[in-house]
């Protein structure tokens, strides 16, 4: 079953700690919770995604920036693209979403110097931490609006309490395409985070310009089961359409929890009784149409 479906991946991470400065997974003492775990903590390689997707028919990938220094996030994509184009690799990444402050004087520049790489796709800043910027900013919501000029994708992490404000910022700007991150991280531990979450997942579902990349089940309930995570997946695709709606690994960090083989696997029960054309959009379609793969 595994061998027979065809993946495109909208959402993992390579990195090299010694060619590019990633504060949150080398600093000392780590920064974040998840750096402390030595899995993370040491280079992660297209050689070792690909080893971890092995039982799959992986097609394309996206890797999406994770979390570079802001005082050179160009460097990361200049690595990652030096990646694509080594033939070793097959062409693995085929697409990036690169780091910016939407809030930086030199914005502008940044994505420009970003747009020199023939595999960029879109931009992404993390906005689901309390130190990070808000969407209602008038800075924030200009550099946003050139996403659209530019016809680049915008990588939306976000926690269901600032659906509401997401929604509206797509209604302002349709022209910009938004992906949703990690399913809006949903809380499925308990009822009242589940019901925050369903608000916010059918007001996002009215913008046209947003779609879905269904990740990182992990990040939120660390002791999920493919049981566990039907409710969300499902609600989120019936809520979406198909069309609209990506499968995506969220590695390395996900394999904090579940294997790429758990985590796929669970996606494809998950979707047992959908049209062939529905698991071929959620599986692949949607991530090279929408990445342009």
């Amino acid at each position: 079953m595994t061998e027979r479906r065809r993946i495109a991946d909208p959402h993992h991470h390579i990195w090299d700690l010694e060619a590019v400065y990633y504060p949150w997974l080398v600093d000392k003492p780590p920064s974040d919770f998840m750096a402390a775990n030595p899995q993370l903590a040491k280079n992660y390689l297209v050689p070792d995604y690909l080893a971890d997707s092995r039982d799959f028919g992986l097609a394309r990938s996206v890797h999406v920036e994770a979390l570079p220094d802001l005082a050179d996030p160009v460097a990361e994509t200049r690595w990652v693209q030096q990646q694509a184009d080594d033939p070793a690799n097959d062409g693995f990444p085929h697409g990036i979403v690169a780091s910016a402050d939407l809030m930086a004087d030199n914005f502008a520049e940044v994505v420009a110097a970003h747009m020199c790489y023939p595999n960029l796709r879109g931009i992404r800043q993390v906005l689901s931490w309390e130190t990070q910027p808000d969407m209602r900013d008038g800075i924030w919501r200009e550099n946003f609006k050139r996403l659209g000029q530019l016809g680049l994708i915008f990588d939306l992490q976000i926690e269901p309490s600032q659906m509401e404000d997401a929604a509206k910022l797509a209604r302002d700007f349709p022209e910009v395409r938004i992906a949703l991150n990690h399913t809006g991280l949903p809380d499925t531990t308990n009822d009242q985070g589940d019901d925050v979450w369903k608000r916010g997942i059918r007001e996002l579902a009215h913008c046209d310009n947003i779609v879905v990349k269904i990740s990182g089940p992990g990040i939120m309930d660390p002791n999920w089961t493919a049981q566990s995570i039907r409710p969300f997946v499902l609600e989120t695709i019936e809520r979406f359409g198909a069309a609209r709606c990506m499968f995506a690994s969220d590695f390395p960090v996900d394999r904090l929890w579940r294997s790429f083989t758990d985590l796929w696997t669970a996606y494809i029960e998950t979707t047992l009784d959908f049209s062939e054309q529905e698991q071929s959009q959620l599986f692949h379609d949607n991530a090279v149409s929408i990445y342009r793969l």
